[in-house]
């Protein structure tokens, strides 16, 4: 089996290991959202996500750094290991009381917060074309959020947070992904994530049981596996040819909480996604062609 999906077009591949990425996520959200529903605080839910999922990194990790014989570990795994610990309980606050697909529909936004991080913190310049499509972004987001006010969920508010913090990630992430394998990325994030969410889990009364320690399981495994699985999507080829599928990610959503939760997803979540997502996409295709060109007369 391995050699046939080794016979796949490297493009294949990725979009392979993309879909399986977001199914990850996409159950990673149900499992979010059953622990919240216990009563579990989103702080301490944090904690627990992070320590299985060290707990089940941590062979494959100790293994790398035995075989390396060489503990790489950077001030910047604490940065983004700080930026993860913020947006883990602000996304688990936006799916345990939004219909899950239409908090994933408002992610579509981060490429759009990265590329505004960029031009503040990287110096990026903003063309006139990647206002427009800022703008577009911002319309979808309304769109998302309910046009006339009447039914408008102020944890949404959450959502946003967490766009601009995985936006904040993003950058962190492009200084890491030259410097370390990504099972090492995890692994150190994880540790300084358990350690900023150790405190709050101290000061929680509630203890764990046996099903309620398999969902955790289940949440870590799928954190841990879908990012593994979207890092071997970009491994496998350019981002850019893996762009025009990232409608997967609202689908798998869509798919899996009505499986498991039976939320449907309305038509204002589908065209304010569809605007986002194709701004997403032209601006993402644009800076690659900017790129290009840079290159070429360089």
């Amino acid at each position: 089996m391995k050699k046939s999906f080794e016979k796949l077009s490297k493009e294949l591949q990725g979009l392979v290991y993309l879909t399986l990425a977001y199914t990850c996520f996409a159950l990673l959200n149900v499992f979010s959202k059953q622990l919240y529903a216990l009563e579990i605080s989103p702080l301490v839910i944090t904690f627990y996500r992070s320590f299985f999922c060290i707990v089940l990194v941590a062979p494959f990790a100790g293994f790398m750094l035995f075989k390396s014989h060489k503990f790489n570990f950077a001030k910047i795994n604490i940065y983004k290991g700080v930026v993860d610990f913020l947006s883990i309980p602000a996304w688990v606050m936006a799916v345990s009381n939004m219909n899950i697909p239409e908090a994933v529909g408002l992610t579509y936004i981060t490429p759009i917060l990265t590329g505004v991080l960029a031009i503040i913190f990287l110096k990026d310049k903003m063309s006139a074309d990647k206002w427009v499509v800022s703008m577009i972004g911002l319309i979808g987001a309304y769109i998302i959020l309910k046009p006339d006010f009447d039914n408008f969920n102020y944890y949404a508010i959450y959502a946003l947070i967490t766009c601009l913090l995985w936006a904040t990630g993003g950058i962190i992430t492009k200084n890491l992904s030259g410097r370390q394998h990504p099972v090492l990325v995890v692994f150190f994030t994880n540790i300084v994530i358990v350690s900023l969410a150790f405190p709050f889990f101290l000061t929680d009364s509630h203890i764990l049981s046996q099903r309620e320690i398999l969902i955790c399981l289940c949440m870590s495994a799928t954190a841990a596996g879908g990012y593994l699985f979207l890092t071997h999507a970009y491994r496998s080829t350019k981002i850019s040819n893996l762009l025009p599928y990232d409608y997967l990610r609202l689908i798998m959503a869509t798919i899996i909480s009505y499986l498991f939760l039976g939320q449907v997803i309305d038509g204002t979540t589908i065209l304010g996604s569809a605007l986002i997502f194709g701004g997403s996409i032209y601006l993402a295709r644009s800076q690659a062609k900017e790129n290009k060109n840079t290159k070429s007369r360089s």
